[in-house]
């Protein structure tokens, strides 16, 4: 293949991908923005904090929500953490969306998260998912 390829590489938000390994999907993750970028692909790594910056990495923006005493409260609430990665898949789909074609060529999603999968038909680009586990409802 001569020409370069920009991909957006999604990775696990809760877990860095760099040594050591928290599991397979990081190290198919790691590998794959690896040998893509030794082909001479530009690559895009979103991922978890504490991935390996030579990867070319943009850290998923994982924020604890502050809550109230009330809201903690409420049995309806999801865990804080659910909540922060629910958000930054939401911010990174947006931007996608928004602005993805200009800066992309594909997306290969390997999170394992629900939200890139659903939202990928709003995306002007196409999107490819490596389903590491089997799909949770």
């Amino acid at each position: 293949m001569s020409s370069c390829l920009r991909v957006a590489l999604i990775a696990s938000a809760r877990f860095p991908v760099s040594e050591p390994f928290a599991g397979g999907l990081e190290v198919h993750t790691w590998a794959l923005a690896k040998t893509l970028s030794d082909r001479r692909h530009h690559v895009e790594l979103f991922a978890g904090p504490g991935s390996d910056p030579a990867l070319g990495v943009r850290e998923l923006p994982v924020h604890r929500p502050v809550l109230s005493d009330v809201a903690r409260a409420d049995v309806s609430m999801p865990d804080a953490l659910v909540m922060a990665e629910h958000h930054a898949y939401l911010r990174l789909m947006l931007d996608l969306a928004r602005e993805g074609r200009e800066r992309f060529d594909v997306v290969h999603n390997n999170s394992p998260h629900y939200l890139p999968v659903a939202m990928a038909p709003a995306l002007p680009l196409p999107m490819a998912t490596t389903l590491h586990t089997p799909p949770a409802s």
